[in-house]
């Protein structure tokens, strides 16, 4: 049995638009890159992303796979959509062995 999760959608333009607010509280004009991230693009990116949310919605692709047991499924993340547009690759598919505890396992029954 498969179960298919919906794909889901974060609010991207609002953390952007509050880490380009960030940027002009915290940041001097001659500290344009942080942790790898050139601030001055990203502050653009949320601008866009602000301007047009539609275009910059992000959602995930994951189903289940119920193994019999209670609290045990083999979890596969797939697909993403952005923007409207679907990404589907071979090289973007992750399986996660999803499963409880022994010990809450043990407690369900």
């Amino acid at each position: 049995m498969t179960a298919n999760i919906p794909l889901s959608s974060y609010n991207i333009p609002v953390i952007l638009l509050r880490l380009a607010e960030r940027r002009h509280k915290t940041m001097t004009d001659d500290q344009q890159i942080t942790h790898g991230v050139d601030l001055e693009t990203l502050e653009t990116f949320a601008n866009h992303a602000a301007e047009h949310p539609e275009e910059v919605q992000l959602g995930l692709g994951a189903s289940a796979t119920y193994e019999g047991t209670c609290i045990y499924s083999l979890a596969k993340v797939d697909s993403y959509e952005l923007g409207g547009e679907t990404v589907a690759r071979e090289t973007r598919e992750y399986t996660i062995p999803y499963g409880a505890s022994k010990e809450v396992l043990d407690a369900s029954g």
